[in-house]
């Protein structure tokens, strides 16, 4: 969270717009990556099998000739706390984007041929932040850049065919593509998600590149009054069965259906996690249900959340409007809405919790993973990090625990890589000379990567022909998971370092089956062996939340087991634990 804010004026976008005109056609190139891993496969996903063969032409593709461009800056200077003895400094410039594209993209549909993409228009309200003062340039450790909310987006889609287009609708492809593209842009651009990275190498990742929530707003809609009729019943007066859906940036939820009103009682109540609660809103949206047709938009309204925190828990009603923002004839919602703020480490007891949870925001920073020994080159390594007293915030299933994920060893080579050819030849040889003399001289696995920091895979270790790759023994995840829970001091929390078989099962299946595939991977276990996930559990941590993290709130911690192979295996995490005050309006 930040404790102050000085504004430091508004300024022109001229020169940033000219960087990023400079940088379009690099941007171009990157943004075909962005369509085919990640755009197209969703798609698909999405259109079942008429998006089978979907997929949209490289060579016809392109984001055109005019690019994104800001509106004023506006500069704020704030402080981001971090728990530590010394605050980050955060220099934030909040802006609109608005991009007019002139693109041309073409895509390819199973059962309508050439489908063609234009007029893309995308506009919304974006924060970028310079994180934590340098002594020297660029002057700021870390750079993090968001959304708001989800970006408003349209275009047009027309089918190649002229006589196709006739005859087809294409609302289905257009409402598609748009949902896609913008659950895409919101799980990495719109708040809490975030695009961010460092300026200096050395830069610490959990507190430049994760800010934490400055609170938490328990929101309830209680009812709505005077909806409009969209049903019309043989029996009775015409009526709705109305729903709302309910966003803050990229974290939405849905009310039930409450069937043959205008004026529902929802009492639907939830918490939301707010980072910046001067900027943030929250979006009510109002649709009466159908089962055949597309649901009908029965009004909208758009809450400050700084708005919502000045309620101080009391009811309020809000005027919805139509899609064009008129009010007057949609109706109104009543919410109830107050604030708690999240205060690092332990807060007092309270004397007014009216029956509240002593809800905290549990924050676990899985570093990296050292001293690990290669059991097949193909090997994928995780950590699963389950609670107990998890609250199932934000509509997450709080049996199934959070992972990181799934990352192999890198071979050597690749972290030289930034050597030139000579210093790498170099490097790779006294590598090679001293794993030559650990083997003269008979040293065990484990005793080689605890030195040398590395460790030898082999195919076959039977097999005295076959290739040694050198691994480095270190997997980097750099993975925030985040967490609420009830109590959150008396809570235990579970790591468990984990690493599949599939690639062990696929040489050994010729050679005793799965026995001789669990004989192998338990040397590696220290745990026990599941068939069910096939995976095997190579060490595993359980402590409670508040002997881990102490009295501060705040640790880095590095986690040792030592496994049946003796090689001894260190976790470093980063935690933190924030709990929430007494209901109040002080953000």
């Amino acid at each position: 969270g930040a404790k102050t804010a000085v504004g430091l004026g508004s300024y022109g976008a001229d020169f940033v717009n000219g960087m990023i005109a400079a940088c379009w056609p690099m941007v171009d190139e990157f943004a075909k990556h962005i369509v085919h891993d990640q755009i197209v496969p969703e798609v698909r996903k999405a259109m079942g099998n008429m998006g089978g063969s979907f997929t949209f032409e490289a060579d016809h593709f392109t984001l055109g000739q005019k690019p994104a461009k800001f509106d004023t800056l506006r500069i704020i200077d704030t402080i981001q706390e971090v728990g530590d003895a010394t605050n980050l400094r955060v220099m934030t410039v909040r802006t609109k984007v608005t991009w007019t594209s002139n693109m041309t993209a073409y895509a390819n549909f199973t059962g309508l041929q050439k489908v063609g993409v234009s007029g893309l228009c995308i506009q919304g309200d974006m924060v970028l932040e310079l994180v934590g003062e340098a002594p020297r340039p660029p002057f700021f450790q870390a750079a993090r850049g968001r959304f708001l909310n989800a970006p408003d987006l349209s275009f047009d889609v027309k089918a190649e065919n002229s006589a196709l287009d006739a005859v087809t609708s294409l609302d289905s492809v257009k409402d598609t593509l748009r949902q896609v593209v913008t659950e895409q842009v919101c799980a990495k651009l719109v708040i809490p998600n975030r695009m961010a990275f460092k300026l200096i190498p050395d830069a610490d990742t959990f507190r430049m590149l994760h800010p934490r929530p400055r609170g938490v707003l328990r929101l309830k809609l209680v009812r709505a009054e005077g909806l409009l009729a969209k049903d019309l019943n043989l029996f009775s007066n015409a009526s709705s069965d109305p729903f709302v859906k309910i966003t803050c940036g990229a974290i939405k939820f849905e009310t039930p259906v409450i069937y043959n009103t205008c004026s529902p009682q929802f009492d639907f109540a939830t918490f939301l996690p707010i980072e910046l609660p001067m900027d943030q809103f929250v979006l009510f949206e109002v649709f009466d249900k159908d089962v055949i047709t597309r649901n009908d938009h029965l009004g909208k309204a758009k809450i400050g959340v700084k708005d919502l925190i000045a309620q101080g828990g009391k009811e309020r009603k809000y005027q919805l409007c139509d899609a064009n923002d008129n009010v007057g004839s949609n109706g109104l919602i009543v919410v109830e809405a107050d604030w708690r703020k999240l205060q690092i480490g332990r807060v007092p007891e309270r004397k007014n919790s009216g029956g509240d949870p002593d809800l905290c925001y549990l924050f676990v920073g899985i570093a990296s993973a050292t001293g690990l020994l290669c059991a097949h080159p193909e090997t994928h390594y995780w950590v699963e990090v389950q609670c107990t007293h998890r609250q199932g915030l934000l509509a997450t299933d709080t049996s199934k625990p959070r992972c990181t994920q799934k990352l192999q060893l890198k071979p050597v080579q690749s972290t030289l890589a930034n050597l030139t050819a000579e210093k790498q030849a170099e490097a790779e040889a006294a590598l090679q000379e001293k794993l030559d003399l650990c083997h003269r001289y008979g040293m065990k696995d484990a005793d080689v990567s605890k030195l040398l920091g590395v460790t030898v895979c082999k195919e076959s270790k039977e097999d005295k022909t076959s290739h040694a790759e050198v691994m480095a023994s270190t997997v980097m995840w750099n993975r925030p998971l985040e967490f609420f829970l009830k109590g959150g001091h008396d809570a235990t929390i579970t790591l468990a370092l984990e690493c599949d078989h599939a690639h062990a099962e696929k040489r050994t299946g010729h050679h005793g089956g799965m026995a001789a595939v669990k004989g192998m991977m338990s040397k590696l276990a220290h745990g026990t062996w599941s068939d069910r996930d096939g995976c095997a559990v190579l060490c595993e941590w359980s402590e409670k939340v508040s002997d881990l993290i102490g009295s501060g709130g705040t640790t880095d911690k590095v986690l040792k087991a030592t496994a049946k192979q003796g090689n001894t295996v260190e976790l470093t995490v980063h935690m933190q634990l924030r709990a929430c005050c007494e209901p109040g309006t002080v953000v």
